[in-house]
């Protein structure tokens, strides 16, 4: 959702310049909570995260279909585009 130049430092007040059909749809959504938020007294957190991996490891895409499949010698699976850029964070516990 956050992209191009905007990316170096993402802060609560990053402006949307999403480079992807996917990023697109996000901002619309998220405008749409915003306008409700902004239209009424519900209090509301809007979170978005990268991919995790790390010890979650049968809960994680990446560990599921790609490192799994790369350790029995079988090709890689995804479900992004390749090349494009996409963030996973590690969670260690």
């Amino acid at each position: 959702m956050i992209g191009g130049d905007n990316k170096k430092h993402i802060t609560e007040n990053s402006p949307f310049s999403p480079t992807s059909r996917k990023g697109k749809m996000c901002e619309e959504v998220n405008k749409m909570i915003l306008d409700v938020i902004d239209n009424s007294k519900l209090g509301t957190i809007i979170v978005w995260a990268s991919g995790f991996y790390g010890f979650i490891k049968d809960r994680s895409i990446l560990m599921n279909v790609v490192y799994r499949n790369l350790s029995k010698n079988k090709k890689a699976q995804r479900m992004l585009n390749a090349k494009k850029k996409h963030s996973f964070t590690y969670i260690p516990d």
